[in-house]
C-alpha cells in the first residue's frame, strides 16, 4: 500500500517543511489509490501532521512512528476465536467464503479438533460439491462435531433467512468474509452486517496491494479481524496479527525469529553450500517464493521476476545436492577446478555456467551478510521482536 522505507528515502537528514509536506501528500495518494476513502486518508495526514508538530528527535524517525502509529490504529484488533465450537460464515459471492470455510475446518484440524461442516448456501449447486472436496478428509459433510462450521448464503446484506438460521445454530462466532481487493464496497457491506457479526475474514490479501476498502470497514464499524487468506491452498490461512499486518502495508520487512536467530548466529567466514542449501530447503517449506515475500512485505513483485527466482532456486538445490560433501564445505575446490564443474553439471542436468551462477551467489551471499551485519539499522531490526 505505502512503500514508507521509499518514501522516507526521498527525505534529507534535516528535512525542511517543504520536503514534509510533499512526502505527506505522497502519502495521502497512496492511501486513495489503495482505495481508502478520500475523508479517512485526509484525517489519516492530518493526525501524522500534528504527530511531527513540535516534537523532539530525528523528523524523519518521528515521521516514520506517526505513519506507523496512524495505521495501527487503522488496521483495529484481533480477535481469537479459537475456543469457539460454533462458528458461522457470511460475505458476497465470490468472496472467497466457500475456501475459506475449508481453510477454517483445516485451521481447527491441525489443533486437534474434529470438525464439521454444514451448508446453507445451496443456491449453487456447484458450490455445494466445490466445499465437499475441498473439505475431504478435513472435516464431516453435513455433520456437527466438536467444531461446527456453518456455510451460509452469500448476500450483499441480512435477510430473513440468514438471520433465522443465526438463530437456529447459535453460533458463538459469525465471521464477515471481506476480500482485500473489494474496494469501496466493502464499507458498505461491512455496515450493514456490523450488527450480526462478531469479527472479519479478510481473503486474497496475497494478490492485492490495496486492502484500503477493508481498512474503511474496520475504521468504519470497529470490528477486529479474526483471520487472513494468504494464498489458494488450503493451509493459507493465518491468524490476524495486527502489527505485521501494518508492517505489510507499509513495506515494512517483518523477519520471522527463526531467521533473526539464525542470521545472528551466522559466521560469515565459515558460511558454506550447505548453509545455502539449508535456507533453499527452508524457503521450500514456507510455500511459494510469493508468498515468502509477503511475510517481508514485498507483495508486488511482478509475476516474470517470481517464476525466474523460483527456477534459480530449483536449479541451485540441484546443483549442491550433486556435489560431494567436501565440496558442499570448501565451494572453492569447485571453482578452482574445471572437472568438477562438469562432474557437477552432469550430474544435476544443469550447465557449467549455472555452476558457475552458484559459485558467484555463494560469494555474493556472504558479502551480504557481512554487510547486514554491520549495518546499524539492521541490527535494530534484529533486536526487535
Amino acid at each position: 500500500m505505502i512503500d514508507l522505507g521509499k518514501i522516507l528515502s526521498k527525505l534529507s537528514g534535516m528535512p525542511t517543511k517543504k520536503e514534509i509536506k510533499k512526502g505527506l501528500k505522497e502519502i495521502k495518494r497512496k492511501l486513495l489509490e489503495a482505495d481508502v476513502d478520500e475523508e479517512t486518508a485526509l484525517a489519516f495526514v492530518e493526525r501524522v501532521k500534528k504527530a511531527l508538530e513540535g516534537g523532539e528527535g530525528s523528523t524523519r524517525y518521528r515521521l516514520y512512528q506517526a505513519v506507523y502509529e496512524e495505521m495501527r490504529k487503522m488496521v483495529g484488533n484481533a480477535k481469537n476465536i479459537d475456543e469457539a465450537r460454533r462458528i458461522a460464515l457470511t460475505g458476497l459471492y465470490g468472496s472467497g467464503k466457500t475456501t475459506t470455510v475449508a481453510k477454517l475446518a483445516r485451521y481447527f484440524q491441525k489443533r486437534g479438533r474434529s470438525v464439521g461442516v454444514i451448508t446453507y448456501d445451496r443456491e449453487r449447486p456447484a458450490a455445494v460439491q466445490q466445499l465437499e472436496k475441498l473439505i475431504s478428509g478435513v472435516a464431516k459433510f453435513g455433520q456437527s462435531s466438536e467444531v461446527t462450521i456453518y456455510d451460509l448464503p452469500g448476500r450483499a446484506e441480512p435477510d430473513g433467512y440468514i438471520i433465522k438460521k443465526i438463530k437456529e445454530v447459535q453460533p458463538d462466532e459469525v465471521l464477515l468474509v471481506l476480500p482485500a481487493d473489494m474496494g469501496h464496497k466493502a464499507k458498505e457491506i461491512a455496515e450493514k452486517f456490523s450488527d450480526l457479526v462478531s469479527a472479519i475474514v479478510i481473503t486474497r490479501m496475497d494478490g492485492s496491494g490495496k486492502a484500503g476498502g477493508v481498512l474503511n470497514a474496520i475504521a468504519q464499524t470497529g470490528l477486529p479481524v479474526a483471520f487472513v487468506g494468504t494464498g489458494e491452498r488450503i493451509d493459507d490461512l493465518e491468524v490476524f496479527d495486527p502489527d505485521q499486518y501494518t508492517k505489510k502495508l507499509l513495506s515494512i520487512p517483518v523477519l520471522p525469529q527463526q531467521f533473526k536467530e539464525e542470521l545472528k548466529e551466522i559466521n560469515v567466514h565459515k558460511l558454506t553450500l550447505n548453509d545455502l542449501l539449508k535456507e533453499i530447503e527452508e524457503m521450500r517449506k514456507m510455500g511459494s517464493i510469493k508468498k515468502m515475500l509477503s511475510m517481508f512485505g514485498l507483495s508486488s513483485v511482478p509475476r516474470e521476476m517470481l517464476e525466474k527466482s523460483e527456477e534459480m532456486m530449483n536449479k541451485y538445490h540441484s546443483i549442491i545436492l550433486s556435489m560431494t560433501p567436501a565440496e558442499r564445505e570448501d565451494p572453492l575446490l569447485v571453482e578452482r577446478s574445471r572437472s568438477r564443474q562438469e562432474r557437477i553439471a552432469r550430474g544435476s542436468g544443469r550447465r557449467v555456467e549455472d555452476v558457475r551462477k552458484l559459485l558467484k551467489e555463494w560469494k555474493r551471499t556472504i558479502t551480504t551478510v557481512k554487510r547486514l551485519k554491520s549495518d546499524r539499522r539492521f541490527k535494530h531490526l534484529l533486536a526487535k521482536r
